[in-house]
């Protein structure tokens, strides 16, 4: 399924299965149309107490962890990935648990778009 609001398109939608009051994690591939970048810069779902823009990385170690992001930037005529081991959506305290096949809503806010409001599968 594609979601498409005047120049942003976002493909690919899906959620990792979760149990309640754990965590998931929401993927997704943003296409900006425009000439001009936008920014993602907030996520809302009622599905989990706190959702969070996050970016897996790696230290000088090789250790990995997660970071919470204030934004990411879609760039002009291009796109950004959200997918498992780099950037992705936080699903933090699920008020529901994420079966297979199950779907939720979430609100993405850009700078430019505005709110677009779509619909995340489990997979």
């Amino acid at each position: 399924m594609i979601w498409m609001l005047a120049f942003i398109d976002i493909a690919d939608i899906w959620a990792r299965p979760g149990v309640k009051g754990g965590n998931s994690a929401v993927y997704m591939v943003i296409r900006n149309n425009d000439t001009l970048p936008d920014t993602l810069y907030k996520v809302s779902s009622d599905i989990a107490s706190m959702v969070e823009i996050h970016r897996t990385y790696k230290d000088k170690k090789g250790k990995m962890g997660m970071e919470r992001v204030d934004y990411v930037v879609i760039p002009p005529k291009g796109e950004f990935k959200l997918e498992p081991g780099g950037y992705h959506i936080m699903l933090i305290k699920l008020k529901k648990y994420l079966r297979g096949g199950k779907r939720f809503n979430l609100t993405l806010y850009f700078k430019r778009a505005g709110e677009i409001d779509i619909t995340v599968e489990v997979k």
